[in-house]
């Protein structure tokens, strides 16, 4: 555990004892904490522990949205990587996608029959009757992930593509990792407006590019203030997700940016120019009319 200095001696015994029974629950309630106050220091009205269930860092919403953050930076600290196993993982991690379910079985069924290589015959393990054990298909799903991202520079621009998704890889984990007081579990993901989309063509041909060849997902989103703000919010494809350490689940709102900050991004990995051409806007805007009508 990371435990502030400023925190009363009650709540440091308090989060040490919990850690014995319940690591996951301290790193909740060590979050929880620094959201109280600034710097991490606790307010007035959390000076003390609370003395009878239900603990407010139990609530439901703000519990489910953090547990896969906690467990990450927990694993992190313990310099160890988190697991992917079962039904519920594999499904989130090939997402709708038959060629990725398929290709994430098969690593599965490949380190399951490595395992059993030099094991006596009364020793094996029958995967129809006991199934295949957790630590071998974590195994296999983060090997079917490394798979999938090495294939992302087969295809035309790929290794710019590469050079992104690498990017977004470390920004997205360094914030995840570094958000101790998990204020921002949605940072995995980032949010750009539709007006900033359709004055850059570059940028946009580029993203699109990226999600069209399945490197990331988009999805339309409104933002939640008063102007209603039309965005896309734009995620690295789920497989991908075991070879960055990042957890798949998409909870609370992606990074927000702007063209700028993406146009930045793009220009220090040499794959824009550092401001966008001129004429971009008015190639979205115009139709060309060489091209014929589809009907």
């Amino acid at each position: 555990m990371k435990i502030e200095d400023a925190w009363t001696d009650e709540w440091k015994n308090f989060i040490r004892q919990l850690f014995l029974t319940d690591p996951l629950a301290a790193k909740l309630v060590e979050a929880w904490l620094r959201q109280k106050g600034p710097g991490g220091r606790p307010n007035a009205e959390v000076a003390h522990v609370p003395r009878k269930r239900p603990w407010p860092w139990d609530r439901a919403y703000w519990k489910k949205e953090r547990l896969r953050q906690a467990l990450f930076q927990l694993a992190a600290r313990c310099a160890q990587r988190p697991l992917w196993y079962g039904r519920e993982n594999f499904l989130s991690l090939c997402a709708d996608g038959t060629l990725i379910f398929v290709s994430v079985c098969q690593h599965v069924w490949d380190a399951f029959l490595r395992s059993q290589l030099g094991v006596s015959d009364s020793e094996q393990i029958d995967p129809t009757e006991e199934g295949i054990p957790p630590g071998i298909q974590a195994l296999g799903i983060t090997s079917a992930s490394s798979y999938w991202y090495e294939k992302i520079v087969e295809q035309s621009g790929g290794g710019e593509r590469r050079r992104f998704i690498d990017f977004l890889g470390r920004h997205f984990y360094s914030s995840l990792m570094n958000d101790r007081a998990m204020s921002y579990p949605g940072h995995n993901g980032f949010s750009l407006p539709n007006h900033d989309l359709e004055s850059d063509f570059e940028v946009a041909r580029f993203l699109n590019d990226a999600a069209d060849y399945g490197d990331l997902q988009n999805a339309p989103h409104t933002t939640k203030s008063k102007g209603g703000e039309q965005r896309t919010k734009w995620y690295l494809n789920p497989i991908l997700s075991p070879h960055f350490r990042l957890p798949e689940s998409h909870v609370k709102e992606p990074e927000y940016i702007d063209l700028r900050q993406i146009r930045k991004w793009l220009s220090d990995l040499g794959i824009v120019q550092d401001q966008a051409p001129k004429s971009s806007k008015t190639i979205v805007n115009k139709t060309d009319s060489r091209q014929l009508s589809l009907l």
